[in-house]
């Protein structure tokens, strides 16, 4: 048996497998789409392919933390949080609550059902993310590539590691909350949105800014301004556009087929 482990974790965490060599240039940013352009992809997973499997381990380690009481909403976002917390909710609000009213279902039942149905849809939607930030790539990156199918893949790989980078956020902090739970002390600064943007956008933005300078090939400073338009419409804009595209169409789900 142990033999058998043995060769299943060689088989995928061995440094001849071809995960362990995608994930290694994968978190290095702006080595493995340049390497895929440039046709040396030999022993790679495809650029779709890898953003479909982070996008399963992302799901499936939410689903875990959802279920020892840790939520994080940031792509599956709650009912109540769409209809209060979000930049557009007083847009969306008063004709939600009317097409609420005339189904005949009382609010507080009709945000179960809208909570319990968005986690499978936004695990489909997630990939509207990489789609946005591709024609923002094109726009600052035209001049180093006509060619719309690199920035579709540097887009999925900006997508990717985005769900990488929250993952593996949700579980330091996770972790951190459980131990702090335990001693009985949760500083509020922890939990607040403001801390949590501020260690993500910077590690987006790092991360941008090394892969402009990998993949185009430019000067630092004219990679770290297109990095900081980039990651503003990425993070801030991008995830905007994300939440109110899943809300009506988990909300419209809801109304059709209940």
């Amino acid at each position: 048996m142990k033999s058998i482990l043995k060769d299943i974790g060689e088989v995928v965490w061995g440094p001849d497998s071809r995960l362990f060599r995608t994930l290694r240039d994968y978190i290095n940013p702006g080595v493995y789409t340049r390497n895929w352009l440039d046709k040396k992809q030999a022993g790679y997973i495809s650029p779709v392919k890898m953003f479909l499997i982070i996008n399963l381990v992302y799901f499936l380690c939410l689903s875990l933390l959802h279920h020892f009481g840790l939520s994080f909403d940031t792509f599956v976002t709650p009912f109540e949080s769409q209809m209060h917390n979000q930049h557009y909710s007083e847009f969306i609000h008063d004709s939600a609550s009317s097409i609420i009213s005339s189904t005949g279902i009382e609010t507080e039942e009709f945000a179960e059902i809208y909570d319990d149905r968005v986690f499978a849809i936004s695990n489909s939607l997630i990939i509207i993310l990489s789609l946005i930030v591709t024609p923002i790539l094109y726009l600052v990156n035209f001049r180093k590539s006509g060619l719309l199918y690199h920035h579709l893949t540097i887009g999925l790989y900006y997508g990717g590691f985005l769900l990488l980078l929250f993952l593996i956020y949700n579980i330091l902090l996770s972790v951190i909350l459980l131990i702090l739970l335990y001693l009985n002390t949760v500083p509020g600064w922890l939990i607040s949105e403001i801390f949590s943007n501020i260690i993500l956008v910077s590690a987006l933005l790092l991360f941008s800014f090394l892969a402009q300078v990998r993949m185009y090939k430019e000067q630092k400073f004219i990679s770290f301004l297109k990095s900081v338009f980039i990651i503003f419409f990425f993070a801030f804009a991008g995830i905007i556009i994300y939440r109110f595209i899943l809300f009506w169409i988990t909300f419209s789900s809801v109304v059709l087929f209940s």
